[in-house]
């Protein structure tokens, strides 16, 4: 028994590692203005030269209008995060990705 679970360390170790993703790269984000339409939180933004709307339904956890400023972005991979859509979470741009709390997960839509 000891030499078949000797036998599946390296695979399990394999699986683990294959798991692993990068870390995605923060993109900074320029909020122009927020306003709450039908219970649904609407933020008009900038990043780059493009011009992007991020929304989140009022009353959920981490979804709350952001005052005009700097902030990074981050892209969460395919089907993670609370809607069906492309998920970012919203971070105040001296923030450390790894440590510090997120301000707001919205969806992104680029009209």
């Amino acid at each position: 028994m000891k030499r078949f679970l000797i036998a599946l360390l390296p695979l399990f170790a394999a699986l683990a590692f294959a798991q692993e993703e990068s870390a995605p790269q923060p993109k900074e984000l320029t909020v122009k203005r927020s306003a709450t339409v039908n219970k649904v939180v609407v933020v008009l933004a900038q990043q780059g030269k493009t011009s992007v709307q991020l929304q989140c339904n009022e009353g959920l956890s981490y979804c709350k209008a952001l005052e005009a400023g700097t902030y990074l972005m981050v892209e969460l991979p395919p089907n993670r995060g609370t809607y069906d859509c492309a998920n970012v979470r919203i971070y105040a741009k001296t923030a450390n990705l790894e440590t510090d709390e997120r301000l707001g997960d919205y969806c992104l839509v680029e009209p």
